[in-house]
């Protein structure tokens, strides 16, 4: 699916390009809304989940979302999530401990 083929991207385009595709996860932009919204541990955070590939709007989908995530990440932190990849792994873990809107679970 979308994350696969994003995940894909960045290693093709990281040496030459740090940051600029980024490995989209959900629970990294969890995180990222959680901090730009300034919620509590354990509240929930809607962050949505990527179309199915099948989907004919998939790629306009992915490509907001990447934008989305990009910006959250430039905003918060600059340029060290280019070059930091604790940031990325701080965040994993930041996002794991919201809810998912969706299920009303912290997903652990």
């Amino acid at each position: 699916g979308p994350v696969y083929l994003i995940t894909l991207l960045y290693f093709i385009t990281n040496k030459q390009h740090p940051g600029k595709c980024p490995i989209y996860d959900r629970f990294a932009m969890r995180a990222l809304l959680a901090i730009k919204s300034n919620k509590q541990i354990g509240e929930s955070v809607e962050c949505g989940d990527l179309p199915d590939k099948n989907n004919k709007n998939c790629s306009q989908i992915v490509a907001k979302r990447m934008e989305e995530y990009i910006g959250l990440l430039d905003e918060i932190f600059g340029d060290d999530y280019k070059y930091n990849r604790n940031v990325d792994r701080a965040l994993w873990v930041y996002g794991h401990l919201f809810k998912d809107s969706a299920s009303g679970k912290v997903i652990i």
